[in-house]
């Protein structure tokens, strides 16, 4: 007779944790760098090579005397790290969790995901004999900047610098993927400044005659302006109500100084009182001055940005490239809305930079940020910004892409005849439909509101809803606002005084993040972190707050014969009903969005409760896993069981505990949409009767749902087609490629035996003592192929060693007399069977 002695541990346990979820292991912050760095064993850091880098597009080395500001040297979570940090910003943004809209501080951040401290001095110190000259290790110890030469680079990385010449522009890249010591390899994200692939900026300027004043009626067409923008998105009541920014901040990214008289000059033509930015340059870098173009860009992101939520500080914060100044603000948490208006092609970028773009959003996801992105102004053709026809296919640009930011695409108006103009002041009198903003037929060149889908980043579970197509990559944008470079643009002053008229997403990003920084003031918070959720939550659940774009298209011509290019010369998005990849949600009306933001997910809806291995509605015996279906049950990033004090499984995870008779369940698994646990051995004392299950979210109670409590429910685990949870007598999982032989002991492994000697106890976690084991109190039996088998063949038959109480398993010799092939297993249960699971006998 085959002993339960002779299973190996590690085979119960890996079969447990395949069918009752196992947690993650999530340990404190730990030192990664074992002993001292060895200088003369290197690993290549993968992923670090720009695309464009090819010999077709070589030009040479770089001079090695080259001077390289700011490189940032990225670093990565643990694989536990990681996990508990989608956790986290899971249930900062799940009302009823104790972790809702509960920021870190930069250092919390370390802490907690950073890398230690004794693995940063082991890396500064081979950093510095190498020659780099440190800058700053990051306060949440995710990067360390430095400058260097293309030698250093060289000597110390294992590779050159060289030209390329991408687009007709002359670029400088790592010809191959940098190289670290072995010992420092497995924490290195990978680098970012090793090339001078820059986003763009996205705004539209079309200079004008000096004569140009804001909400005039200009060269035949309306002009808009702060007050203008306050009408269209219903913000005036948002200020008559006290809300104007006052005592909030806003941070602006920008790679060029500016003029604060442009600024000051915008406020007193649009009727604003002084109110200057605060500008910082990134301590370190190297003070670029005023760039053209990007000064432009600057001006409009802070003139609009401080317009919309006119008392509020503006932090400008700039540096040589966007890269330094939004790791800056975000490293040092400076404000709680950023707004950027720049992007850069998934296309000219490798994994580690996208991977480090993101890890820098979940960051400032953490301390509560909100991260506005304008979605660019090359319609569905992001990586052909500029130019007259689409070559590269569709795209979208990196920084709007990222899930932990919020997109912002453009419209325009579309009057049909309907004056929503005072003809007095010029001023908009009420909300003007929009469609996507696409100008590319009236000026020649690509103009039209970036959107599409990411090939770096997945879709998160937050963006479902009317429209979503199915497909698993990330939807950009999420909202969209004015962005007309021709019909009704903005009025910006910049670069010395020139009152110009501006479009592009550019313009839509920083009026958003106004939008939201006056939501922080109303909702009296400081930050909303990644706000993505609740925009797609609102749009399923309530009505008035986004005005629906379904007209117009994102699309663009295109060289016949590139990619994407079909036989009509465009290629592109339509608007329709619902979320789309023109327009996202569409615009908003801001007042409607402040008055529903508090109605969020947390309110758990059980929509069914099932046996947890056959998925059937047998009803609840005692010591039973269970499945509850539903809605907002649990975070969004599923999570595993966790012991409490006693160590036992805890009742309660993630904020949520299921109520089984008034009884807490212990949980192995808490989701959005599913949950597993165990069903208390409380039920004992009700078999026969009805009882009620309900799920909290905190304080936040679901329904009643009544279920009925049965003396036994057995059911074997299922692996899928019919198969059942069932190890050989080898411990290899059976299957087609591994079948059981007639004679041969088989591990079952199953769930509802009901009571148990001795009685069950909720969560606990068993030992290996066969005597100590808890075995059913019902009579147990089962057939193989219909077969019978004898009980002096049944070795074992009890609650598994080493796992939760209520996991059975039984060992038992398959009879002779089986036939080959799928053959049906059956429990029996204190004269209750269970349904049939397949094993496969030779």
């Amino acid at each position: 007779m085959l002993s339960i002695r002779f299973i190996p541990r590690f085979a119960i346990i890996a079969i447990y944790a395949i069918l009752v979820w196992l947690p993650v292991t999530l340990f404190a912050q730990a030192d990664r760098i074992s002993g001292q760095v060895d200088a003369s064993h290197f690993l290549q850091v993968t992923g670090n090579v720009n695309p464009h880098v090819t010999p077709a597009l070589d030009q040479g080395r770089v001079d090695p005397a080259m001077k390289l500001n700011y490189v940032h040297l990225m670093l990565k979570p643990s694989a536990a790290q990681q996990t508990a940090l989608d956790q986290l910003l899971a249930e900062q943004q799940k009302p009823g969790s104790p972790n809702f809209r509960k920021w870190l501080t930069p250092e919390q951040y370390a802490d907690r995901f950073g890398v230690s401290q004794v693995d940063i001095d082991k890396i500064t110190g081979w950093m510095l004999s190498q020659g780099f000259d440190v800058i700053t290790v990051a306060r949440g110890r995710r990067f360390i900047a430095f400058n260097t030469t293309a030698r250093q680079i060289q000597n110390a990385l294992k590779t050159e610098l060289h030209y390329y010449r991408v687009h007709d522009e002359l670029h400088f890249a790592n010809a191959t993927a940098p190289s670290v010591p072995a010992a420092i390899q497995p924490l290195v994200m990978g680098f970012m400044g090793l090339d001078d692939f820059q986003p763009k900026a996205h705004s539209k300027p079309i200079p004008r005659g000096k004569g140009l004043k804001p909400s005039l009626y200009y060269d035949n067409q309306n002009v808009l302006g702060p007050y203008d923008l306050a009408v269209i998105y219903d913000v005036l009541p948002i200020y008559k109500a006290g809300y104007t920014g006052s005592g909030s901040t806003i941070a602006v990214i920008g790679r060029s100084n500016v003029q604060l008289s442009d600024i000051a000059s915008f406020r007193s033509q649009v009727g604003l009182a002084a109110n200057p930015p605060k500008v910082i340059l990134v301590p370190g870098s190297t003070d670029p001055g005023i760039v053209s173009g990007d000064e432009g860009e600057s001006d409009l992101d802070l003139e609009y940005s401080g317009a919309i939520a006119y008392d509020a500080q503006i932090l400008f914060v700039y540096s040589p490239t966007i890269l330094t100044s939004a790791m800056y603000a975000i490293d040092n948490a400076v404000a709680p809305v950023m707004s950027l208006s720049y992007g850069i092609c998934e296309q000219d970028v490798n994994n580690a930079t996208a991977t480090g773009w993101q890890s820098l959003a979940q960051q400032a996801n953490t301390e509560g940020v909100t991260w506005v992105n304008s979605a660019g102004d090359a319609g569905a053709a992001a990586c052909d910004q500029g130019s007259d026809q689409a070559s590269h296919g569709a795209a979208v640009e990196l920084e709007p892409a990222i899930p932990e930011v919020t997109g912002v695409g453009g419209t325009s108006f579309v009057q049909n005849g309907v004056n929503y103009w005072d003809p007095t002041t010029t001023n908009a009198v009420s909300y003007i439909p929009e469609t996507v903003w696409n100008e590319t037929a009236i000026t020649g060149h690509i103009g039209a509101g970036g959107g599409g889908y990411s090939t770096f980043y997945n879709r998160s579970p937050w963006q479902v809803g009317l429209g979503v197509p199915a497909g698993t990559a990330r939807g950009v944008p999420d909202v969209s606002l004015a962005a007309a470079v021709q019909y009704v643009p903005y009025f910006v002053v910049e670069n010395g005084g020139q009152n110009v008229l501006v479009g592009g997403t550019s313009a839509a990003a920083p009026t958003f993040a106004a939008m939201v920084l006056l939501l922080n003031q109303y909702l009296g918070v400081n930050g909303l972190g990644n706000i993505n959720p609740s925009l797609y939550w609102m749009a399923k659940n309530t009505t008035g707050v986004f005005h629906d774009i379904t007209t117009g298209w994102n699309g663009v011509p295109c060289e016949t014969g590139s990619t994407d290019c079909n036989s009509t010369g465009y290629f592109g998005y339509y608007a329709t009903p619902g979320w789309d990849p023109a327009s996202g949600l569409g615009s908003v009306d801001a007042t409607v969005m402040f008055n529903n933001w508090s109605v969020a997910p947390g309110n758990p809806q059980i929509a069914n409760v099932l046996n947890g291995a056959s998925f059937t509605n047998t009803g609840l015996s005692p010591g039973q896993f269970f499945t509850v279906f539903g809605s907002a049950l649990g975070p969004v990033n599923g999570r595993g069981l966790e012991l409490d004090e006693n160590g036992n499984v805890s009742n309660y995870l993630a904020g949520i505990t299921v109520f089984v008779n008034g009884t807490p369940a212990p949980l192995l698994y808490v989701g959005p949409t599913q949950i597993n646990a165990i069903a208390p051995y409380e039920l004992a004392n009700y078999i026969g009767q009805t009882v009620e299950l309900q799920v909290y979210d905190n304080l936040v109670p679901s329904g009643t749902f009544n279920v009925n409590v049965v003396a036994a429910a057995p059911a074997i685990f299922p692996l899928g087609n019919g198969q059942g949870a069932i190890l050989n007598q080898d411990y290899t999982v059976n299957g087609s490629d591994h079948p059981a032989a007639p004679g041969s002991y088989i591990f079952i492994f199953g769930t509802g035996q009901g009571q148990t000697n001795p009685p069950g106890v909720d969560g606990q976690i068993n030992g290996n003592s066969v005597a100590s084991l808890p075995v059913p109190v019902g009579a147990f039996s089962l057939t193989i192929g219909g077969v019978p088998v004898p009980a002096n063949d049944v070795a074992f038959a009890a609650d598994a060693p080493y796992s939760v109480e209520g996991f059975f398993q039984v060992n038992v010799k398959i009879p002779e007399n089986v036939k080959a092939g799928n053959q049906p297993v059956v429990l029996k249960i204190g004269g209750i069977a269970g349904p049939p699971a397949n094993v496969v006998v030779k």
